[in-house]
């Protein structure tokens, strides 16, 4: 699969969600309907995130999330932005929200989930750890390194 890819300032990003599956560790949406993989990528336990990233990227740190967010304007204006990007982080579930694995920059062994919950014009940033991350799958969105 050769990914989309866009660049922000100093950082450089791929367009879409990770679609790479894995032997285990992963989990896709829609059961077994192949052609969902490449519409919302694929969804991964923290173990299987760590290294799902291709040669060259890398998981994005949650400072990462925040020049991202600042490149447009900050959360008060990247939601209407990021939603008319290329970039466009397809939405999971309520289609109000988007979760994807990061790393800490606190506590580098650290991998914590990003919620970006998309209003209007703004997005609520929240980062979070997760304590039981086995029965947890995320998107993997990654950053060139």
């Amino acid at each position: 699969h050769v990914y989309k890819i866009v660049t922000f300032g100093i950082q450089t990003w791929m367009a879409e969600n990770l679609v790479y599956k894995p032997n285990s560790g992963g989990w896709q949406l829609n059961g077994s309907d192949e052609s969902k993989r490449f519409v919302y990528g694929h969804q991964y336990n923290r173990e299987t995130a760590r290294t799902a990233c291709p040669a060259g990227w890398h998981l994005p740190t949650d400072d990462a999330w925040t020049q991202l967010l600042n490149y447009f304007g900050g959360k008060n204006a990247a939601g209407s932005a990021l939603t008319q990007s290329v970039f466009v982080a397809t939405l999971i579930g309520d289609g109000q929200s988007y979760w994807t694995w990061i790393t800490s920059t606190e506590e580098k062994k650290s991998f914590n989930v990003v919620k970006l919950n998309f209003n209007s014009k703004s997005i609520d940033f929240e980062n979070r750890q997760i304590k039981k991350y086995g029965d947890w799958f995320f998107s993997v969105r990654c950053v060139k390194d």
